[in-house]
């Protein structure tokens, strides 16, 4: 049994209360080596001693899987459980015992989980790697259950799921109709989390993240092809402004902070953070910061801070 098999088993043990995860850990193992069959198709009749070669192969195919799949349940459950089961023959009669132990009929569980994946909403500040391999865990508990999500809606309902300082994100890849699978999702979400990380804002407006997102796929009407966002890292809320150029991003600056400081009655007067190298900041954007007292802050284009 290779380390990660061994890891993977340890990560969520059966100990009956997370039968669900426990099932969906289990058939994720079982589906890699290719034993999954074992729970699904019955054993092959033992063949006799004039069999041919085909009829054999299956036989002894079977007979390896079921007892590797054995192990594999076995050594991922609790050591009471693993007592209880060990003297069962195939792996397919020891899930029946645990199904008829803790799981709930598919009916209640499938509508509890679907339930969850409709509902959940990730907590502003946590992290959003373990918010999306939560719900990665969930689809996979609701397709167990009979309830399979194709993987443009899975996500869908983890944009959906964003709380409001991944406006941006979720704007840029409205805008741009950006399709994603569940990898390449992950991977620009931790991404996004990154660039706005760092030193947290102890007041409104002290501190101001601005994106200015590569051009559109599409051009919107009125000749827009880029967005720029404001975030105010103290409340997390963000301001998205069609653009034509990005020479017009000074323009929009002062107009969002004209706009929230009317709003809030405060003044934007410390930093300005940009994850994108500062490229559009010509010297009147430059000046015009110096002149109200505001820090620009850049860091390297497409690397986190």
């Amino acid at each position: 049994m290779n380390s990660s098999i061994v890891q993977l088993l340890a990560s969520e043990k059966l100990n009956g209360d997370n039968y669900a995860a426990w099932k969906s850990n289990l058939n994720t193992i079982l589906d890699v080596g290719d034993l999954r069959f074992v729970l699904t198709g019955k054993c092959p009749q033992t063949p006799a001693s004039n069999a041919n070669r085909t009829s054999r192969k299956a036989y002894d195919r079977w007979i390896k899987a079921n007892e590797k799949a054995r192990v594999y349940i076995l050594a991922s459950m609790s050591d009471v459980l693993a007592k209880k089961h060990k003297s069962l023959a195939t792996a397919k009669e020891i899930m029946d015992s645990l199904k008829g132990m803790f799981g709930q009929p598919e009916l209640f569980l499938g509508h509890d989980v679907i339930k969850y994946i409709h509902t959940k909403q990730m907590k502003e500040g946590t992290s959003i790697r373990e918010h999306v391999l939560d719900m990665m865990m969930h689809f996979n508990i609701a397709e167990v259950n009979g309830s399979v999500i194709d993987e443009g809606n899975q996500v869908s309902f983890i944009l959906e799921s964003l709380p409001k300082s991944f406006i941006p994100f979720q704007t840029n890849v409205s805008l741009n109709k950006i399709e994603f699978n569940l990898t390449t999702l992950l991977n620009e979400l931790q991404r996004f989390q990154n660039l706005t990380k760092g030193l947290r804002a102890k007041t409104p407006l002290e501190l101001i993240h601005l994106d200015l997102c590569e051009p559109m796929n599409v051009k919107a009407q009125g000749g827009y092809e880029y967005f720029i966002s404001f975030i105010d890292d103290y409340s997390r809320y963000g301001h998205v402004y069609l653009i034509q150029n990005k020479s017009d991003s000074f323009e929009k600056f002062k107009e969002y902070k004209a706009e929230v400081e009317n709003e809030s009655g405060k003044t934007i007067n410390s930093t300005l953070r940009s994850d994108r190298g500062g490229k559009y900041m010509d010297l009147r954007f430059q000046d015009y910061l110096i002149e109200h007292g505001i820090q620009s802050q850049l860091s390297a284009p497409s690397t986190p801070q």
